[in-house]
């Protein structure tokens, strides 16, 4: 048995914000007034400290732990703002595509299967999804919204469990996008259609994937950033998983969607590009990822190193798949 480590009691005493700018100071942080001090004040009586100092980690030198000279406070709290537009321009184009993927997979199966209720059939899983039609289950049931009072007042499923669950195209109001996700995660591909011309391919392909297969690769990370966009959670510069058809595990680019890779394998821009691919056909209020993701850069260019940090690389919006 591995020997536990020897830990201390968390003893550090709390701090108010005027404290925490004059540690913060004490560290080698700038602040170039003291307008900016009295700003960084009000930032930290609104802000959760441990929270805010994940900005201000790209400035700071962990061997000495003391910023890099010239770091100054107003860097952290850029990134801090760009990080908010960044989480909102994201949502934007994300709950647009959760709801197109729930109804084009919902009329894809249900016109190939002539079920309605195909997501209660163990048939098209190659695991079980009981996890997910209990969760369903328990919602449908304390929904006050009028299309599940309706149901339950009238109808009931054609299976003999899970009576209570209505067709796909009315459970999935009630679905998140992780409930989702891990339907299409456990789809059975064989049993849906034949390996050629497979239904699934065909709708992989409306969301910019090659196949059901790279699809599949995908979907998990989406729900990865839509999870830290939905809870403010830091999202710019996280580790993410990696997504397939653009890179290998080695960094080196796959032919022939990009010609340079990441600047680091793991960040947010292959994730951002699959965002892209995913709602590419997809216009919001008049604009396209690209277009708002680029504007948004424009806007945030002052902080340091910020296409780096986020594994984009200086000329990204040359790459082919960009166009």
């Amino acid at each position: 048995m591995a020997k536990k480590p020897n830990k201390k009691v968390y003893d550090k005493p709390y701090k108010q914000p005027r404290a925490l700018v004059q540690h913060l100071k004490n560290k080698g942080l700038n602040f170039t007034t003291p307008e900016n001090e009295a700003q960084a004040e009000d930032v930290l009586s609104k802000v959760n400290y441990y929270r805010f100092k994940s900005y201000l980690l790209p400035y700071l030198d962990l061997d000495s732990d003391r910023f890099k000279p010239g770091s100054e406070f107003a860097y952290g709290l850029a990134l801090y703002d760009f990080d908010s537009e960044l989480r909102t321009l994201c949502n934007k184009f994300l709950l647009k595509l959760e709801v197109k993927l729930r109804s084009q997979l919902d009329q894809m199966l249900t016109a190939h299967t002539k079920n309605p209720f195909w997501y209660l059939s163990n048939d098209y899983f190659s695991r079980s999804v009981d996890y997910v039609r209990s969760k369903i289950e328990k919602d449908m049931k304390r929904s006050h919204d009028e299309f599940a009072m309706h149901y339950r007042s009238k109808y009931r499923s054609n299976t003999s469990y899970y009576q209570d669950l209505p067709p796909f195209w009315i459970a999935a109001e009630l679905t998140t996008f992780g409930m989702l996700t891990d339907l299409c995660m456990n789809l059975n591909k064989e049993k849906i259609g034949p390996q050629r011309d497979n239904p699934l391919d065909k709708l992989a392909v409306q969301f910019g994937a090659t196949n059901w297969k790279e699809l599949r690769s995908w979907l998990p990370l989406v729900k990865e950033i839509r999870n830290c966009c939905s809870h403010s959670s830091r999202t710019w510069n996280r580790n993410y998983r990696l997504p397939s058809g653009f890179v290998d595990h080695e960094n080196k680019v796959i032919p022939p969607r990009l010609t340079m890779p990441p600047t680091m394998k793991n960040k947010i821009y292959l994730g951002l590009l699959v965002i892209y691919l995913m709602t590419k056909h997809n216009l919001i209020n008049g604009s396209c990822f690209k277009q708002d993701f680029q504007q948004l850069l424009i806007k945030f260019n002052h902080i340091p190193d910020l296409l780096h940090r986020m594994g984009i690389p200086s000329e990204w919006e040359q790459e082919p798949v960009w166009q």
